[in-house]
């Protein structure tokens, strides 16, 4: 009997679950259709190299997941899905260092759309050790299943590498507008860019003649923006604040902006006199505004503003705020294609840019 499937001895992974990973697999592809019998105890046992009880433990786990049903002097028969038959399976990966709502968000989207497609979806997030390093243990079990696509959110340094030395196809998103495109099973890389809009914006600070732009930055200095700002014969300054994640991930953020923009307001006021963006992170943009009003300024009389803003997640503000938006749909769907252009068998590029929409609002009005 051949098999659509094999044991791996050298693997660390029990042998039960990988005979019980390939015949879940079969049977979510079809190879055993509802209704169908799987070879027996001992045709799988001989054919698989393995032991019976090995096969048995299988077959067990399988009953329980409901997947098959044995019957006395009949087999182990195929239990019919509640869905339609699954063509493959992706796994999404997610580094724990790197959790946000966009990625949260995205997570959701990217499970839900690739299921409508017709693939099963598992998902595992690399821990952290108490030293900071990725502990990529559990993620080199699932890369010894049968998988047809990985989904590497970030490119994240040690997890890149696991995913290149397993020789699984993989594809990776991520915020990062510099990384090199590596070849091999590395088929396509989706970026995603915070200075989508860009033109739009500049565009709107000739129509009203800002002078200044000062970039109140969380995470880095946005060299991209700032250097199309300064292509555009528009001054600008860009710095970037510290965060503390003393008072957790959250607070600490929206404390940074918020003491920022203070330090700002005492130490050089001149800064606030063109435009205000914030425009890598809503949580700072919101200590920044909340700053602002403390101090009875007002936007846009006082200050003009425009943030980041992560579509459905602020910030929010009394005014409409004039922002650089990021859509985690937008961003799921463009990362869905792409692996369903791979998975169809599509040509597709070694890079895929998708970037943020500037959206006018009233703390950046059109006119003066």
């Amino acid at each position: 009997m051949v098999m659509s499937f094999s044991v791996d001895r050298s693997s660390k992974r029990d042998l039960s679950d990988q005979v019980v990973c390939g015949l879940r697999r079969a049977i979510l592809t079809a190879r055993y259709p509802a209704g169908s019998c799987l070879p027996t105890l001992s045709e799988l046992s001989a054919s698989l190299g393995v032991s019976m009880n090995t096969v048995r433990a299988a077959f067990r786990r399988l009953s329980d997941e409901g997947m098959i049903v044995s019957r006395t002097g009949v087999g182990s028969i195929v239990q019919p899905l509640g869905r339609r038959v699954c063509r493959g399976q992706v796994l999404l990966v997610f580094p724990e260092s790197k959790s946000s709502y966009v990625i949260s968000e995205m997570s959701y989207f990217l499970r839900n759309a690739l299921m409508e497609e017709g693939y099963f979806v598992n998902e595992i997030v690399v821990p952290l050790d108490s030293n900071g390093r990725h502990r990529l243990e559990m993620l080199k079990l699932h890369l010894s299943e049968p998988i047809d696509l990985v989904i590497q959110i970030h490119r994240t340094p040690p997890i890149r590498r696991a995913l290149m030395d397993s020789g699984v196809p993989f594809l990776t998103f991520d915020f990062d507008p510099s990384g090199r495109i590596r070849a091999g099973n590395c088929v396509c890389h989706v970026c995603a860019h915070l200075d989508g809009g860009a033109d739009e914006l500049i565009a709107q600070c000739r129509a009203v003649n800002v002078k200044s732009v000062f970039l109140a930055c969380a995470w880095s200095q946005c060299r991209n923006l700032a250097r199309l700002f300064g292509k555009a014969g528009i001054a600008v300054v860009s710095r970037q604040f510290c965060t503390s994640e003393h008072y957790g991930r959250q607070e600490g953020v929206q404390r940074a902006g918020m003491e920022a923009i203070e330090r700002i307001m005492t130490d050089e006021p001149q800064l606030l006199s063109g435009l205000l963006v914030f425009p890598d992170d809503d949580v700072f943009a919101s200590g920044g505004l909340m700053a602002l009003a403390c101090a009875g300024l007002r936007i846009p009389e006082d200050v003009k503003v425009v943030t980041l803003s992560n579509k459905g997640a602020g910030p929010v503000y009394p005014k409409t705020l004039a922002r650089l938006e990021v859509d985690a749909r937008r961003l799921a769907a463009c990362v869905v294609q792409s692996a369903m252009d791979f998975l169809n068998r599509r040509s597709l590029p070694r890079r895929v840019d998708v970037g943020s929409v500037y959206v006018k609002g009233d703390s950046f009005p059109d006119a003066e």
